[in-house]
């Protein structure tokens, strides 16, 4: 019976160490918001092939994930002529950022005057090939 006793109190211990263990993975799940600016139109990877209206004047920001480690990266591939880039913005996509971790690749258009359009970005691999794109069509009055 000796034996036994410390038989399981060592299986307590190697559970407690993979639930401690755990613990970090989980809180590296947790995903963070994207950084977008104040009063713009907040548009996310949900939104591909949509659209939506804007006052000129207005802006719109477009987050989407990237990995610059491995080298892919979201570029404006067409814009319509009266919007202009303002801004790019990037934080981390985890609560907990890691080294390599996804990060947000936020566009910021402002509406410099009315016009209809769509913003088409490519994600590419370092290679320059084409892996992904993001459509969408903004209205502005």
């Amino acid at each position: 019976m000796k034996g036994q006793g410390g038989f399981v109190m060592r299986h307590w211990i190697i559970a407690a160490a993979l639930a401690l263990a755990a613990a970090p993975a989980l809180a590296e799940t947790t995903q963070a918001p994207a950084p977008y600016p104040a009063n713009a139109l907040q548009v996310s990877a949900a939104d591909n092939g949509g659209g939506h209206e804007i006052a000129a004047g207005g802006q719109v920001a477009i987050a989407l994930p990237s990995t610059p480690s491995v080298g892919s990266i979201w570029s404006v591939a067409a814009k319509p002529d009266f919007l202009s880039a303002v801004d790019e913005l990037s934080g981390p996509t985890s609560a907990r950022p890691l080294l390599g971790a996804p990060r947000w690749q936020v566009f910021v258009f402002t509406a410099d005057s009315a016009g209809s359009g769509e913003i088409r970005l490519e994600k590419k691999g370092r290679d320059g090939t084409v892996l992904e794109t993001f459509s969408f069509t903004i209205v502005a009055q």
